[in-house]
Parts: C-alpha cells; structure tokens; sequence
C-alpha cells in the first residue's frame, strides 16, 4: 500500500499519540510558563484591539476631514498599515525565534507593542502640527503591526511546546481565551470612558487613556516573560545543531504546502475576526444609531463568550481532531454571517449582541484549531518562521483590509450584507483549500514527529 493510501485509511483526529510528548516539561513548569506567556498575550492583543475600537475618536483627531465615513475610511486604512508590517515582522521575529530563542523574541515582541502603543497615546492631534500627526501615527502603526506580526505565532508555539502532551489542546485554547479577554478589556475601556466622559472630553483627550494605561501593563509583561526558560525544543535543536541558517526560507522551500494551508485559514479567521472586532461595532453606530458605549459592549461580552468557548474546544480538540474542527469554525462562520447581521439590522443591543455571539462561537472553533494546527505542521527547526508567515502574509492581505472592505461595499452597493458576503467569499475558498489539503498533511506532519523520536540522537 502506498504512504498516501496509508494516510487516507487513518483516522483525521486521534488522540494525541504518547510518541508525540517529544517537548513537554513537568506539569507545573507547564502552568507557570502558561500564565506569563498568558498575561503577555493579553497585552499584547489589548495594545493592538484599542485602536480599531476607538476608530471615530482617531479618525476625527488624525484626519478631520468633516466627513465621518471619509474619516473612518482614513482611519481603517491606518490599521491596514500595520497588517503591511505583520509580514515582515514574521520574517524578522520568526527567523530570531528559531535561531536564537523563543523567550527572549517574545520579550523583545511585547517591549516593541508596549512602547509603540504608548506612543500613540502621547501623540499631536492634526490641528496641532498638520500632515506630520498622521504620518506619526503610521510610524506607531508600522511598529505595532511588526510585533503583533509574531506575537501570536511565538505564544503558541512556546505554550505548546511547554505543554503536557495530553494537554496541548487545552493549553492552546489558553492563548485564545487571553486574546479575548485582552481585547474584552481594551473594549471595556473604551466602554467606560464613553460612558464617564462627554462625547467632547473623550474627542478632546479621552481616547489617550486606553493607549497611556499599556506602559506598566506591559513592562510588567515583560518582566514575567524575561523569567521564563527556553522550550526543551529549541534546546535539543541547539544541542544537536539542528538550528536553521535561514529558517523562513527553508519553511517556504520545504514546507509549501503547509505555508498555503496556514494562510487561507488564517484568511478566513482574520476577515471574518476583524469584523466582529473593527467593523461591526462601528456598522452599529454609524448605521444603527447605537451609542459608542452599547457597540463596543456588544464587542466586549463577544470576546468574552469567545474567552470562554476557547478552552471548551481546547478539551474536545483531540477527540474530534484539529483539521475537522478547524472546518467546522469555517462553516460555522459560512452559515452564520449573514443571520448575523440581519439580526444587526433589528437595531436594538440585544438582538446586536446575539449577533456578535453567533460569530464568537465559530470563532472559537476556528482559532483554537488554527493555533494547535500551525504549531504542530512544522518542525520545531522552522516551527515560529513557518506559522509567523502565513499568518502575516494572510492578515495583510485579508484582516488588515476586512473593516475598509466591508466600509467599501457596503457603501459602494449601499446593502449593509455587501460586508459578510465578502468575508464568506474569503471563507468559501479556505474551506476548499484546507478540506483539500490539511488532512493528509497534519497526518503526515505527526508521522515525521513519531519518525524524530524513534532517532538515535532523540532517544540517548
């Protein structure tokens, strides 16, 4: 029988095989390592998600243009700027990841989110010094989007490689759950300030807060981060000399295919992410008559939800197997967009809320999955370079642009259902892709693994 026959007669989502345990340590480093890389990612994803929910603040005190879409146009096409960067922030923190190390390029990840996003906060308005206030805020944008170009790659390949074998799927869902709670945070912030502060002060200087409040939140961060040890992977990679010279080339030389899959995934899970995250809350007060306070807290109660589905999927992920959850947040997502914002059509915070909720639950599934799956594609040689630039490329290419899309065509064709059927377009052909493409490589990726540990050099 042929290896490829071989593969198709095995099942998709076995238990994790006791062969593959090659990087855990002992179940309480594991949890130590798990909580600080936790509260990193958190603000991390906090840093990044202030700026998409205060959109109409910026675009009013970067671009003024008296016209609140041209505004909100400009001030999407800023966050694009920083998904430009996420590609070669993957090149250039995912080569020092596989290396030099995985603790201290997650150090040097958050340092560079913390002081960019501060900066933001301490910038001159256009009515103060002109032209030179937005492309400052380029400058910041650009520095944001090369960490958060890593972030997410990094944290998940080094939780993962600390966990317990039998825990990697619950351990994976611990780097989602704290994107949601750091991104329910940022939204919970911005929920306060509209709430205490007049639609003027929070115009005037309000929106400064959020940016201000991530200086000791991250360098906390990085203290906790900066007290972690390496992943015994990329140990027994230095020991043995198994370090890549050039590792985001040989992940793009010998790992194509897996390069593709990770990117549409990571297309369907970015567009349709950044328009719960950017564009919904935003298509409610512009369209809906919402109140800033009630959409962000919709978006705030989403991530929420999604907080807490993570580890829910995480437990099961194994006993339905990555590559079919992975699928089934896509068509989750395929169903439920447009249900969706029918229900934002109703107008009201409830029926808005049930909406985003929808989307957290499909967004649960696809993420956990995605963050398991592109860990466990590569070698651990390429392992952070291989995941960091699918992943940058497809939110550059697709997530950096979903909220200006959607702005676009929902304008341009004047149907507010322009924007989900856009994102389903994306999700369609990931669904082909990966239902195509990931089973018989994700099989084939836990062979290699097994293969590794059988080694003379694995087993002295």
């Amino acid at each position: 029988m042929s290896t490829d026959e071989t593969h198709q007669t095995r099942p998709a989502g076995p238990e994790p095989a006791k062969s593959l345990d090659t990087d855990s340590t002992r179940p309480a480093e594991a949890a130590r390592v798990l909580s600080a890389t936790s509260i990193g990612n958190f603000l991390e994803w906090y840093d990044f998600a202030v700026y998409g929910f205060l959109a109409p603040q910026i675009g009013a005190a970067f671009f003024a243009s008296g016209d609140q879409v041209t505004d909100l146009l400009a001030t999407f096409a800023i966050l694009g700027v920083a998904f430009v960067s996420r590609p070669f922030g993957g090149v250039l923190f995912g080569h020092f990841g596989d290396r030099l190390g995985r603790r201290g390029t997650l150090s040097a990840i958050i340092l560079l989110m913390t002081v960019a996003t501060a900066t933001v906060g301490l910038l001159p308005t256009q009515a103060s010094i002109g032209l030179w206030a937005p492309v400052l805020l380029v400058v910041c944008r650009l520095a944001q989007g090369l960490s958060a170009g890593a972030e997410f790659n990094g944290a998940s390949t080094f939780v993962v490689e600390h966990a317990p074998v039998n825990r990697r799927g619950l351990y994976a869902s611990s780097i989602i759950s704290t994107v949601g709670l750091g991104i329910a945070c940022a939204a919970g912030v911005g929920v306060l300030l509209n709430s205490v502060l007049s639609p003027d002060a929070m115009q005037d200087w309000g929106w400064r807060i959020p940016f201000l409040i991530s200086l000791p939140l991250g360098l906390s961060g990085l203290y906790m981060r900066l007290r972690l040890s390496e992943t015994k992977a990329f140990k027994r990679a230095e020991e043995s000399k198994q370090i890549s010279r050039a590792p985001v080339l040989e992940a793009l030389r010998t790992h194509r295919r897996a390069v593709l899959i990770l990117f549409w995934a990571a297309a369907a899970q970015g567009v349709n992410y950044y328009m719960m995250l950017s564009y919904i809350p935003n298509h409610l007060q512009v369209n809906s008559g919402m109140s800033g306070s009630a959409a962000l807290g919709t978006a705030a109660i989403a991530e929420l939800v999604l907080a807490f589905v993570a580890p829910v999927v995480g437990i099961y992920l194994y006993r339905v197997g990555p590559p079919r959850m992975l699928l089934a947040g896509m068509v989750g997502f395929l169903l439920m967009n447009i249900p969706a914002f029918m229900l934002f059509e109703y107008g009201t915070w409830t029926t808005a809320l049930l909406g985003q909720s929808l989307l957290a639950l499909c967004e649960g599934m696809l993420v956990v999955a995605y963050t398991l799956v592109q860990v466990e594609l590569f070698p651990a040689r390429v392992r952070f370079s291989g995941s960091a630039v699918a992943y940058g490329l497809a939110y550059v290419v697709f997530a950096g642009t979903a909220a200006f899309v959607a702005t676009f065509l929902a304008s341009e064709f004047d149907t507010p259902y322009a924007a989900p059927v856009y994102a389903m377009a994306v999700t369609l052909i990931a669904i082909a892709v990966v239902a195509a493409w990931l089973p018989r490589e994700y099989r084939a990726a836990r062979d290699r693994e097994a293969a590794l540990l059988t080694s003379p050099e694995v087993i002295r």
